[in-house]
């Protein structure tokens, strides 16, 4: 009897390691069939890359530069990397070509939806809760007065810590998602190499062009209009620069405060948020008209939410360039010799805004940053 059970279960193993060995054959050759489809890509030729579409089951994009007419981009669907060329920007078809197929531009166009800057569903409550038991007591007002403070970074720069009262702030972020959610709204924007900003945009007044780096009337991709600078987001800036004007005349006690940093108009404002990821690499803001250029009118950024690190510098090098974490309330300001200093968000602080901030904006986890110049 012990026998027999004996070889029953030796025959019962046997099988088994009969089924593994098969199992890892046709595992094994499936790996292999996927191995060589991997190793020849397909390419898919963009002919109209000013129309961004969706092209098969692709969900993400990385440029790279490639041959002197086009670009070759690799592409990853749910089965790996696949490659296409895109054609030069002379081209005028309307079609995208995936091996001997042509697919309707007109069909596959992704249906552009605004960014929500808001945050959807329940918080968690330790990160809108007061740190401090009684802090919502605390007038707000005495606490703004309290804290705000300036200093001069170099000439022309100045920042004014906690210079926007919480009350204002809750403003904006309200102000900017309704704004953020209609015609004009919060996108992701890209350079003309195809590489995607660390952010999302929203211009009010005119639109900035990030592929051509110039401003206009109405924002390329989906021509729509830029919605206006609310009359209170301008006043708010000239109340900044007034008091940054008068810690400039403090310090140097210049004839002429205008040389140092001149007053402006703003009729443009360019709204970034960035997430806990988003980030802004050195850069210099000059794409402004001629005579913004030339009087140096100042740039006035607002920041909310997250706190950043934020760098500066005369050479377009992080190690070289200083750096200043940016809070919530914060307004910087950089004009007269300081206009065209190289500038960028090297990161952002994750969980730094302040709990009564996102408990009565609903901002989301991020920073939400808003630069005002007058072109």
């Amino acid at each position: 009897m012990a026998a027999t059970r004996g070889a029953a279960v030796s025959n019962i193993n046997a099988l088994r390691s009969a089924a593994a060995r098969y199992v890892d054959f046709f595992s094994l050759a499936a790996r292999r069939d996927r191995m060589a489809r991997l190793a020849a890509p397909t390419r898919v030729a963009i002919l109209n890359v000013d129309q961004p579409r969706k092209v098969a089951t692709f969900r993400r994009r990385e440029i790279e530069e490639g041959e002197e007419d086009g670009r070759l981009v690799r592409s990853r669907d749910l089965n790996g990397y696949f490659e296409y060329h895109a054609c030069n920007r002379n081209c005028n078809s309307n079609y995208a070509a995936v091996g001997d197929q042509k697919l309707d531009s007109s069909v596959s166009k992704p249906v552009f939806r605004p960014y929500d800057i808001c945050f959807h569903g329940r918080r968690n409550r330790a990160l809108i809760e007061p740190t401090l038991p009684g802090e919502n007591n605390e007038s707000k007002t005495e606490k703004h007065e309290e804290r705000t403070k300036g200093s001069l970074l170099r000439p022309g720069m100045v920042l004014l810590k906690n210079f926007i009262s919480h009350d204002e702030q809750v403003d904006i972020v309200k102000v900017c998602r309704e704004l953020g959610l209609g015609l004009g709204g919060f996108y992701q924007p890209g350079y003309s190499n195809g590489a995607k900003l660390q952010l999302k945009m929203m211009c009010l007044g005119m639109d900035w062009n990030p592929r051509t780096y110039k401003y206009g009337n109405k924002r390329i991709f989906d021509g729509s209009t830029p919605p206006s600078i609310p009359n209170h987001f301008s006043k708010l800036v000239r109340r900044a620069i007034q008091e940054a004007q008068s810690l400039t005349k403090k310090e140097y006690r210049a004839s002429k405060l205008e040389d140092i940093l001149p007053s402006m108009t703003p009729d443009i404002c360019i709204v970034n948020f960035y997430t806990k990821n988003g980030k802004l690499g050195l850069h210099q803001d000059r794409d402004e008209s001629r005579e913004s250029l030339r009087k140096e009118l100042p740039v006035v950024s607002f920041s909310i939410g997250d706190s950043a690190y934020f760098l500066y510098g005369d050479e377009r090098n992080v190690h070289k360039a200083e750096g200043v974490i940016l809070e919530s309330g914060d307004v910087l300001i950089f004009g007269g010799e300081s206009r065209r200093v190289f500038h960028g968000v090297r990161s952002v602080l994750p969980n730094s805004a302040p709990k009564e901030l996102l408990r009565d904006s609903g901002l989301s986890p991020g920073r939400l940053n808003l630069t005002f110049r007058q072109y």
